[in-house]
């Protein structure tokens, strides 16, 4: 078994191109692939990876984070300074 993991996107079209190579350099392997959606899925689906990985939070991981550190009243300002045009 051959297992390619990258956090880049793998299009269907890359990922039969990578399939293609590797079967060809590893002719008695059976070759998976995951790209950074594939990783995604997967930390979604099982969230306590994440919670015991802190270094593979992602910026989805802040908003639920701060909501549950953070009173929502304040998040909300915050986001409304942010959203506004500066003088």
């Amino acid at each position: 078994m051959y297992i390619l993991i990258t956090n880049t996107s793998l299009p269907p079209r890359l990922r039969t191109e990578i399939n293609i190579l590797l079967q060809n350099t590893f002719p008695d392997f059976e070759i998976f692939t995951m790209g950074g959606q594939d990783i995604c899925n997967m930390l979604d689906n099982f969230p306590n990876i994440r919670q015991s990985f802190p270094q593979i939070l992602s910026l989805r991981d802040l908003d639920t984070l701060l909501t549950s550190v953070v009173a929502k009243p304040i998040i909300e300002r915050s986001r409304g300074m942010i959203g506004k045009p500066e003088n």
